[in-house]
């Protein structure tokens, strides 16, 4: 009888684990409600082929203080400093702040990720520039 009791319990914990692994949709976790976009101040952790790693340091809660995010550069994406002027993706270095202009919503990867970057405002240059 113990013998029955164990093995059904090891069933429905399998069932349980193997549910709560399936796959969950790709959802946005970050949405703004009216529909304009979204700009967030951050530092850059490290520049990639085609993308950033930055830690937001404000902008909408659901980015505070988040370790990473992932910000992917899109062949639309202008690059400018604070004057308006455009800036070569080669401008960007960590260490820099910068401004992040997106549709408002985010991946649930880890890192999240910003998949519509339009804008990048460059807030700082990096000592020694």
């Amino acid at each position: 009888m113990k013998k029955a009791l164990s093995i059904c319990l090891s069933g429905a914990l399998a069932v349980f684990l193997l549910a709560a692994c399936t796959a969950q949709p790709h959802t946005p976790v970050a949405q703004p409600s009216s529909g304009e976009p979204v700009v967030l101040h951050t530092v850059i952790n490290k520049v990639e082929d085609g993308a950033l790693l930055v830690t937001a340091l404000d902008g909408i809660p659901e980015a505070r203080g988040s370790d990473l995010i992932r910000v992917v550069l899109q062949k639309t994406t202008r690059i400018n400093d604070r004057n308006g002027n455009s800036c070569a993706w080669t401008t960007l270095a960590a260490g820099q702040t910068v401004d992040i202009t997106y549709g408002g919503s985010m991946t649930p990867d880890s890192p999240a990720q910003i998949l519509d970057c339009s804008r990048i405002v460059l807030c700082n240059m990096v000592s020694g520039e």
